[in-house]
């Protein structure tokens, strides 16, 4: 699901993308291809594109030479604050901010202001209205605010202010960036961690949202995953100064049970973005089996231990960061709704990963299920694209071992290696061993080898011999992914 945006500012963010990927210049009518557009309305959307880089004239600039544009921009000038810049343009978020802060104003009121005529006014409303559907939301007219679920306003307002400002600038003018900055520090300090910089932005942009609700009069429920998550983790407990003076504010006073419930929600937050970059974990191994076997951190370890197990996988560092995103992933597919995993880095097509390790996998996800399931899921794609990144970093797909046997020079060689390794394959060139390996490839007229794929080469292999090749290392790949026993028999 594409995040909402405007037509005509989608095009000039597209055009800017595609004129920003080379430093060459894009002829006028393969840009008015690329858009659906014209060749005359091209050269106007072109001419609004100019106009609007003004602002930004001694970075950026939009070069036209006879029918050919070019951008030309400086190497610091980041055209990130180009986009978000635009986006901040849209009907889309003028409502939602409306709707989010809370600015008392009625559907009338807001049409008026920002210009909107009233059948232009009701279809974008009316589109609005059925994309927040997709995440169980809606909203009221009068006054215009959201509705729904706090927990899932609280992330669709996130992930939609994250989006639309690309962390280039703050959307929360009421709340002081610097000093949220400076409380993130203190909370390292007490933790003794060391964030990202990218993630310091997103907790601070999460303390925005957070303060913004409670200001507004809207507390969340208790939710038993932050409680339970929480009382597990002795970090909470040295972090608990640091969450009440967050969660302070001087709008709105919460009772006691609501205090409660915001500073475990903003705990779990913190959680979601530092555990994987905590050299020990925040809960510990000790504490993670005192949680109720329903809790989903309880139950990620356990799907991950039995993931490692299955497929003979060696726990790496990198194995830490899946964990956290295999959580996040199951979180939001649980407490959210699955349309919620799209904000998460998610690719539509899966590529490089082995069929047979698709068939594994499906087969240990659907075991685990008391009832049929749907595998047409993001969540199920998310995962499932997620733990074949550990399968790929451990050597999943086997190790090829190729000998090369070479007449020609150098640089023919050179060639035909570096073409090798663009292969999808987990090869290592080996010149000496040749009873080693699983393949060579030769420009020799004969070889005796009654133990590898042999494949015979020139200085200039065409596209269908290295298809050829690319088939020969495919079925060495599968032959030796057969012998290892876990592919067919599950622990």
């Amino acid at each position: 699901m594409e995040p909402l945006m405007d037509k005509v500012i989608d095009r000039k963010i597209k055009l800017l993308k595609l004129l920003n990927s080379t430093e060459d210049f894009f002829p006028l009518s393969e840009l008015a291809n690329f858009i659906d557009l014209s060749v005359k309305t091209t050269i106007v959307e072109l001419s609004d594109v100019k106009d609007y880089l003004a602002k930004w004239n001694d970075q950026i600039q939009l070069v036209k030479q006879k029918t050919n544009y070019k951008l030309i921009k400086k190497n610091t000038f980041n055209i990130e604050i180009v986009y978000s810049d635009l986006k901040q343009k849209t009907f889309f978020y003028l409502f939602y901010t409306t709707l989010f802060f809370e600015k008392h104003e009625s559907s009338t009121a807001f049409s008026k202001n920002y210009f909107f005529s009233y059948s232009h006014f009701y279809k974008k409303k009316k589109v609005l209205s059925n994309y927040l559907k997709h995440f169980d939301l809606d909203f009221e007219n009068d006054p215009l605010s959201i509705v729904g679920e706090e927990i899932k306003i609280r992330f669709f307002s996130y992930h939609f202010f994250w989006d639309h400002y690309e962390s280039n600038k703050w959307p929360f003018l009421d709340i002081q960036p610097s000093s949220v900055k400076q409380q993130i520090k203190e909370a390292e300090e007490l933790l003794e961690l060391n964030l990202t910089e990218l993630s310091r932005e997103r907790m601070a942009y999460w303390i925005g949202i957070q303060k913004t609700r409670i200001s507004t009069k809207h507390a969340l429920p208790k939710i038993n995953l932050f409680h339970e998550i929480a009382r597990a983790s002795t970090s909470y407990q040295r972090l608990l100064p640091w969450l009440k003076k967050i969660i302070a504010t001087e709008n709105s006073e919460l009772n006691e049970s609501e205090s409660r419930n915001e500073l475990e929600f903003l705990y779990f937050i913190f959680f979601l973005i530092a555990q994987p970059q905590v050299t020990n974990r925040l809960i510990e191994e000790a504490q993670t089996k005192q949680l109720p076997d329903s809790n989903l951190y309880k139950q990620t370890q356990g799907y991950l231990n039995q993931f490692h197990q299955i497929f003979e996988v060696i726990s790496t560092d990198e194995s830490l960061l899946i964990e956290g995103s295999f959580f996040e992933a199951l979180f939001y597919h649980r407490y959210l709704n699955d349309q919620f995993i799209f904000y998460l880095e998610f690719e539509e097509e899966l590529q490089g990963i082995p069929s047979l390790f698709k068939e594994k996998f499906q087969a240990i996800y659907l075991a685990k299920k008391e009832e049929s399931v749907s595998l047409d899921t993001r969540f199920y794609h998310y995962i499932q694209q997620l733990l074949s990144t550990i399968i790929e970093s451990n050597h999943y797909r086997p190790r090829l071992y190729v000998n090369l046997l070479s007449k020609k020079g150098k640089i023919e060689e050179t060639l035909l290696i570096k073409e090798i390794k663009k292969m999808p394959y987990n090869v290592e060139i080996n010149k000496k061993a040749q009873e080693l390996s699983d393949c060579i490839i030769s420009d020799s007229i004969e070889i005796k080898a009654n133990h590898a794929t042999i494949f015979y080469w020139n200085s200039s292999p065409t596209q269908a011999e290295w298809k050829k090749l690319a088939q020969q290392l495919q079925q060495v790949e599968k032959t030796k992914i057969a012998q290892r026993s876990f592919l067919y028999n599950s622990k």
